[in-house]
């Protein structure tokens, strides 16, 4: 019964080979008579066009093979980006190298300690020592809305600076806060009239006096002869690092010329440099 046995072959090894044609032959039954599945297709050398078929994974889809490359191209640029890998490498979003980085680091610190050691909030605050600011101006807004029993959706701030300096604010505001540290970039400040005014020759960056942001509820519109200045968290304005740079526009006079005029410059508040 067996046709291995007359040629001296094993009964398993026969019925072994019966199973896989069986086999073989439902794939290509399924598979509807494909060739690709079939033991005596011998595979031939693919040309130059089906070759790049099959390296982009967008010609199957019906895309082009320029969208699928230009994708690549732009996940390698974000994900090998050097500013980025700083900034995840970092406790917090910083291009500062690592001198002025670690001094940074230490001032932030030291706010903190005192003001856990004294249990009571510093008269000014260094709003760039916080990792997360417009969380803080949100708590100011929370507690001044909680004061005046008022709801926190009608205040907005009002922005006054200060035009003495920071060994006469001895005590803190009544509402809201001195915030301290901040740069002006593309203008200069004139203290006797404070207003913007151009900035010195390779001048970039210069400090601005302490600003002491003010909930007020129901505020008029702002005037034509102020200019809503941005503030940014770090230089690189666009943001990075899937956070943006943007924190809160600041309302400062406009001095001689238009707002138009500053608008040209590029006039913004720094929170922090890059030296």
């Amino acid at each position: 019964q067996c046709p291995g046995a007359s040629l001296g072959k094993r009964p398993s090894q026969t019925k072994k080979k019966k199973k896989k044609r069986r086999q073989s032959k439902t794939v290509e039954a399924v598979d509807g008579g494909s060739d690709l599945f079939s033991p005596k297709k011998r595979l031939e050398p693919c040309s130059e066009d089906e070759s790049s078929d099959i390296d982009d994974p967008g010609a199957s889809l019906g895309k082009r093979p320029s969208q699928t490359k230009k994708k690549k191209k732009k996940r390698r640029r974000k994900e090998d980006s050097p500013r980025q890998l700083k900034q995840q490498a970092w406790a917090y979003p910083s291009l500062k190298p690592l001198a002025a980085w670690t001094r940074d680091l230490c001032q932030r610190v030291d706010q903190f300690a005192h003001w856990a050691e004294t249990a009571q909030p510093p008269n000014l605050f260094w709003l760039s020592g916080f990792t997360f600011p417009n969380g803080f101006l949100t708590a100011v807004l929370q507690s001044a809305a909680r004061q005046h029993n008022i709801s926190i959706d009608t205040l907005s701030w009002e922005f006054i600076v200060s035009t003495v300096d920071d060994s006469n604010l001895l005590y803190p505001p009544k509402d809201g806060v001195f915030v301290r540290g901040l740069y002006l970039e593309g203008a200069g400040w004139d203290k006797k009239n404070s207003c913007l005014v151009e900035a010195e020759p390779m001048q970039m960056v210069c400090p601005i006096p302490t600003i002491h942001f003010k909930p007020v509820e129901n505020r008029k519109k702002m005037a034509k002869s102020m200019y809503l200045c941005p503030c940014y968290y770090f230089p690189v304005r666009s943001g990075g690092a899937g956070r943006a740079s943007f924190v809160v526009g600041v309302e400062l006079k406009s001095g001689a010329v238009t707002q138009d005029h500053w608008i040209k410059r590029g006039t913004a508040l720094l929170m922090s440099l890059d030296n």
